[in-house]
């Protein structure tokens, strides 16, 4: 949890003060679940959740789309 939130501030995703309030619905079990594993409720557990999220990268689908990209003729030295 703690990497989560460390890298949500290293990529500058949580300078200044919390000022976005949020609410909404969620299946009783996915709550229940993620309250289980993460052992954080309410707050806690939306804001550790954002910052599993949000810095994500797209390395593999943007490795997946490059198929194809390197000339055949290429010598890789394989």
């Amino acid at each position: 949890m703690a990497a989560s939130l460390s890298t949500a501030a290293a990529n500058g995703l949580t300078p200044g003060k919390k000022r976005k309030r949020l609410s909404g619905r969620a299946h009783e079990e996915l709550f229940a679940a993620a309250v289980a594993r993460s052992g954080l409720d309410g707050s806690d557990l939306l804001e550790y959740a954002l910052a599993k999220v949000a810095p994500e990268d797209d390395f593999a689908e943007r490795l997946l789309a490059r198929s194809g990209a390197i000339d055949r003729g290429v010598d890789l030295g394989i």
